[in-house]
């Protein structure tokens, strides 16, 4: 926890117009890696589904609800 509390209080020392790039990469890059992650684990890596969801769901993932959405996102989309 203090790992996280001493990031958090450095992080909040910095102008936000210095960390928007890095702010709007990583969440670019959470968006776009399970989208890329899913079809290449369902056609190259023969997964199940549910199974290549699940797992494209942990590249884009930050935190425990995250992963819920994308795993939620990624099946829904498959059965369109």
């Amino acid at each position: 926890m203090k790992i996280g509390l001493k990031g958090g209080v450095e992080l909040a020392k910095q102008p936000f117009i210095t960390l928007l790039a890095q702010i709007l990469i990583v969440f670019v890059m959470g968006l776009v890696l399970p989208l890329i992650a899913f079809p290449i684990l369902r056609k190259i890596g023969k997964f199940k589904r549910v199974d290549a969801a699940s797992i494209a769901a942990h590249y884009g993932s930050v935190s425990n609800v995250r992963f819920r959405k994308w795993s939620f996102t990624l099946l829904i989309l498959t059965t369109l």
